[in-house]
């Protein structure tokens, strides 16, 4: 009956996340990280498994030379790199989907195992596929999907299963994958997974923890230090540069990101304040509950604390939101499952949230031009008739789109200065740039304007969606 479950579950979730990226793509991919991804995929399987000090026609421009870029989880990036090259884009177009739907029947298979109940494992693979959280994420090629699934298995364990050497063990390995899959999912799981260590009196499963961080280590031959690294500079570098806080748009973001959290509330407080207990009697065993509201709210309260703008530097808040998907997929349809009609029209204001902020989120896409036209592809390739190096591309987010599709020599910067004239100074006084392309009608930190403003530049060519330059010489 398991296997049952599992194929049920994920072919509901996956018919669902392919209409959503359908919806919002078109079978387009998105741009910026995911030519990161999709670079450091062909650098391994070009070099014979060996992940990249440095992709092939790329510098990196930063202004701090400490910092090093690739120095990133490479589990992902394996996995990718076993299938020639050529299916990348396509894989790229699916892998999100295949992992959630993972996910989706992750919650499905811990909700029937507690409760038996196979209607009840399908609302809860229902309620992780329509969630915001993992429709926003069908979009991406990244790690973050892979991550969330090894971070979801560590909270079931942790929830359903009494404590003993083989949990221990399974955790420990679960702890590993999570640190060499993907920094943020490590960084979420350290700030839950340690209070939840304290507040239900697991000692052991620091062991785990502590156990898993060293057999990350030795795993990676000692990279996994390199990684850690890293990802403190990253801290460093946003602590300096803190967001401002915008409390409406945050909360919005926050909630509207699992509005699935709002039902959860307002179940508890049925819970306590009906009068003859019997709402209480229908709910799974009191321990349970418990550990899986916490899981629910953990990080929640996280993304709470990161809008704050001194502590922005810890990510972004609304990403820690995707953490308590399975959790609350599971703690959302026990809830409905004890509370009944009482708290089935809150399930459907959770949907239509959820719908409303899909249909914002497809008019980003739109608006911001984040998605890759395939004219741009035809039009990347007629570049390499200029003989082109050295070629900067605004906006930055566009730039390793250009190289993976053209093959030419970019300059990217990352991490840069406080203002424009910081950054375009960096790259005009280090690098030899001679050539710079540009998408029309995008310059919003006044990069190119900044770049025009100190230098003498001819347009050689106009494209559908970008104009291309030459620069003859500084300006006097």
């Amino acid at each position: 009956m398991i296997l049952l479950v599992s194929i049920l579950s994920f072919v509901l979730s996956f018919a669902i996340l392919y209409v959503t990226r359908f919806y919002l793509t078109r079978g387009r991919l998105l741009t910026g990280d995911t030519f990161f991804h999709l670079l450091i995929c062909k650098s391994i399987r070009n070099n014979r498994g060996k992940f990249p000090s440095s992709i092939q026609n790329v510098v990196f421009s930063e202004i701090d030379k400490n910092y090093n870029y690739l120095a990133y989880p490479p589990l992902f990036h394996y996995i990718i790199a076993l299938f020639p090259t050529k299916f990348h884009q396509k894989i790229a177009e699916y892998f999100s989907i295949v992992m959630l739907s993972f996910v989706s029947s992750t919650t499905a298979i811990f909700v029937y195992t507690s409760t038996s109940e196979l209607g009840l494992a399908m609302m809860s693979a229902f309620i992780v596929a329509l969630n915001f959280s993992a429709l926003s994420l069908v979009v991406q090629f990244s790690p973050r999907p892979m991550g969330l699934i090894f971070y979801s298995l560590i909270v079931c364990l942790a929830v359903f299963l009494p404590e003993n050497p083989f949990l221990l063990i399974a955790i420990a390995l679960l702890v590993a994958l999570v640190s060499l899959t993907h920094k943020f999912a490590m960084q979420a799981l350290t700030f839950g997974f340690l209070p939840f260590i304290f507040v239900f009196g697991k000692p052991y499963f620091l062991l785990s923890f502590v156990l898993g961080f060293l057999l990350s280590i030795l795993i990676s031959k000692g990279f996994y230090l390199r990684i850690l690294e890293e990802q403190l500079r990253w801290l460093r570098f946003y602590k300096d540069r803190p967001r401002k806080t915008q409390l409406a748009h945050d909360l919005a973001s926050i909630f509207g990101g699992n509005a699935w959290i709002l039902q959860i509330a307002i179940s508890i407080l049925f819970v306590f304040f009906q009068s003859n207990g019997s709402l209480l009697e229908n709910l799974p065993r009191t321990d349970l509950m418990t550990k899986l509201i916490f899981w629910a709210f953990i990080n929640i309260l996280i993304a709470l604390l990161v809008s704050i703008s001194a502590l922005s530097f810890l990510g972004e808040y609304n990403r820690y939101v995707e953490y308590s998907l399975v959790s609350i997929g599971i703690a959302a349809s026990l809830f409905v499952a004890s509370l009944g009609p009482y708290i089935l029209i809150i399930s459907f204001v959770c949907i239509g949230v959820s719908l409303l902020a899909l249909l914002q989120f497809r008019r980003y896409l739109v608006q911001s031009k984040a998605l890759v036209d395939p004219c741009d592809v035809l039009s990347y390739l007629s570049l390499i008739d200029y003989g082109l190096s050295n070629l900067l591309v605004f906006p930055g987010n566009r730039t390793l789109e250009v190289c993976y599709y053209s093959g030419l020599s970019v300059i990217h910067p990352v991490r840069g200065a406080n203002t424009p004239s910081e950054q375009i100074a960096n790259l005009t006084n280090n690098f030899e740039i001679r050539y710079i392309l540009k998408f029309k009608g995008e310059d919003h930190y006044q990069l190119f304007a900044t770049i025009s403003n100190i230098t003498s530049m001819k347009k050689i060519a106009d494209f559908k969606n970008f104009e291309l330059y030459r620069i003859a010489q500084e300006k006097t």
